[in-house]
């Protein structure tokens, strides 16, 4: 299993090296609705699509949005990315995508800047999903 910090390396290098190569993403910010009766406003969805190190084909669906809870509140941070995943599965089971990137996004004290917190969710070889720790 892949540690969280293997990913975002992994996501990191990719973003370095193949801008633009096998990716699409939606332009406009959109609201999704949370199983738990929660909104929140999605700023950016991209597929990425590349052989990792190992020549392991990754195909990673990576999702911004923007969270009303406090950045710092990891507890509610990662209930919400769970939220948010809950409402992403659908989209992604029965796919060629194996990790679902998620960030939650949040203005910090830096005026007109953001901060952010990322969960990675893994497909397992038996087809579950699991959130990266």
């Amino acid at each position: 299993m892949r540690t969280a910090s293997q990913v975002a390396s992994a996501i990191a290098i990719f973003a370095l090296i193949a801008p633009g190569a096998g990716c699409a993403h939606r332009a406009q910010p959109w609201v999704l609705s949370l199983p738990s009766g929660e909104r929140v406003t999605i700023t950016r969805e991209e597929r990425h699509s590349f052989d990792n190190v190992s020549h392991v084909q990754k195909t990673i669906l990576a999702v911004d949005y923007m969270t009303d809870h406090p950045i710092n509140d990891e507890a509610s941070q990662q209930m919400e990315a769970r939220r948010v995943f809950a409402s992403y599965k659908s989209h992604v089971v029965g796919t060629d995508y194996n990790t679902v990137s998620l960030a939650a996004l949040a203005p910090s004290a830096i005026a007109g800047s953001l901060e952010g917190r990322p969960y990675y969710f893994e497909r397992q070889p038996d087809g579950s999903w699991v959130m990266l720790k």
